[in-house]
């Protein structure tokens, strides 16, 4: 969870890794206008667009991941990458989204083992916000 004052200084700092891509920040929205999701992400035309967060109320993840792929394909992105969030697979697998371990696993320590449990069953929310990811090295 982010206060507002994080999430606007991590979101500007997003914001400013133009060697990524163009930041992207969609909200999607059922037929009611009502929020099912958003997602972010790095767009690159013509190169590989990188997903940033993305996040789909229960049942909504279909219409999350088609509006991210219709988006990026409007916007001539020759493909797109990211970190799986485990709680998708299944939507992302019927969508035949290629899966690889491409890159560095996350390394978590804590002495809270509530807190590990909880990113040890996949149940914890880690996007690119968290972690270093989103920050200029």
């Amino acid at each position: 969870m982010y206060d507002d004052r994080s999430l606007r200084w991590l979101l500007a700092h997003a914001d400013q890794m133009k060697s990524s891509g163009d930041f992207k920040k969609v909200l999607v929205r059922d037929s009611s206008r009502e929020l099912v999701g958003w997602f972010m992400y790095y767009l690159k035309p013509g190169g590989t667009s990188v997903v940033f967060q993305f996040v789909a109320r229960k049942n909504a993840a279909n219409d999350i991941i088609d509006c991210l792929f219709d988006h990026a394909r409007r916007h001539r992105s020759a493909a797109i990458t990211g970190r799986l969030y485990p709680r998708y697979m299944h939507e992302l697998s019927e969508k035949r989204c290629y899966f690889h371990r491409n890159g560095s696993w996350a390394l978590v320590h804590s002495n809270n083992n509530e807190l590990l449990n909880i990113i040890h069953r996949g149940d914890a929310f880690l996007t690119g916000l968290e972690g270093e990811s989103c920050f200029l090295f």
